[in-house]
């Protein structure tokens, strides 16, 4: 579908192209090789998008992420007993670290990218703003998402066929999706929870959404819509940190373990962790309140139309906030490991 490109350097370019190296965003030779092939301009507005991206991710890297690691690993890695509001709160917090962690690096090297005259792929949009499995797959890892759908799922039959057979396609790619992270049983489970999510969710529009959806477009109250997405998010999202509690668990026995007493000890507040370091908790009040209104306004680029004063105390609270996270100890970036 891409025409070769008939220069090695731009090839080898490519490949190696540090700021995504590691991680992601999967960039495709069709978005990526012409932007090698042809020259760079760089501009001051592109550099100062670049200089923001990379602010903001440190700010939910170092501040944030690394902020609740200690909290997250010690309630994972316990040996001992836990209890329920252990389990929520270090649940809870695993899906805030993954998210800064995972989004935090895409940002800086998109905003690396961009001082470079390069545009990456939007990888994350607000994931956790989701009202269903398959909203969510299009805002988390966009370009690994993408690139499941276009070589496993597509090929296997995509959407064509019974709900049945569109079914079979989305679990064989989620079960294959959660293998890619690792050969655990955790992932495993991972992928498979995704995958029934994703078919729960199918059934339902097949059989019942398209018509919910159609009497919500015909009339209705604005205050009853916002509520019912925000309920819709707020179900989801519950949803969406179990299968982090999947993810992040070390073995089978601890899932198990910890989904038993998610039912058995339910209410019990004896929290017995530490709680997560300052720069966390004024960090995520902070990015909470970045992208609700990102999402409020749907635009990424919002801040740009701040006032100057309002710009500048954004900015200089993010890098106030991560010099403030510089005492936390370094985490290894969570998806370096797959």
């Amino acid at each position: 579908q891409f025409k070769p490109t008939d220069r090695f350097s731009d090839f080898a370019l490519f490949v190696a192209y540090f700021p995504q190296l590691q991680a992601g965003p999967i960039e495709r030779g069709r978005q990526l090789i012409p932007q090698l092939e042809r020259p760079r301009n760089i501009t001051i507005d592109q550099t100062t998008r670049g200089l923001y991206l990379i602010v903001l991710g440190f700010f939910k890297k170092v501040a944030i992420a690394d902020g609740v690691s200690p909290v997250v690993d010690q309630i994972f890695g316990s040996s001992g007993r836990v209890s329920w509001i252990d389990v929520v709160v270090a649940t809870a917090l695993f899906a805030v670290q993954i998210y800064c962690d995972f989004s935090g690096y895409t940002d800086i090297a998109r905003g690396l990218s961009k001082m470079l005259g390069i545009n990456l792929i939007v990888n994350f949009n607000q994931p956790y703003f989701a009202t269903n499995p398959q909203d969510f797959w299009r805002r988390w890892h966009i370009s690994l998402s993408t690139w499941l759908r276009d070589y496993l799922y597509v090929p296997l039959g995509g959407n064509h066929g019974g709900v049945a057979f569109v079914c079979r396609n989305l679990m064989i790619t989620m079960l294959l999706g959660g293998l890619w992270h690792g050969a655990a049983w955790n992932f495993v489970l991972w992928g498979f929870y995704q995958g029934a999510a994703l078919c729960i969710y199918r059934v339902w529009w097949e059989y019942a959404g398209k018509r919910g959806a159609a009497s919500d477009a015909e009339a209705g109250p604005a205050g009853r819509r916002i509520f019912r997405q925000i309920l819709a998010q707020a179900v989801f999202l519950v949803v969406v940190c179990y299968g982090w509690l999947l993810f992040r668990a070390h073995s089978f026995t601890q899932i198990i373990d910890y989904t038993t007493l998610l039912v058995t000890d339910f209410g019990n507040l004896d929290f017995g962790a530490r709680g997560p370091r300052l720069s966390a908790v004024v960090g995520m009040a902070l990015l909470f309140a970045v992208e609700l209104v990102q999402f409020w306004k749907a635009d990424p680029c919002f801040y740009r139309q701040l006032p100057i004063p309002v710009r500048g105390f954004l900015i200089a609270a993010m890098i106030a906030i991560t010099m403030m996270g510089m005492s936390n100890e370094p985490a290894q970036f969570i998806y370096f490991q797959f």
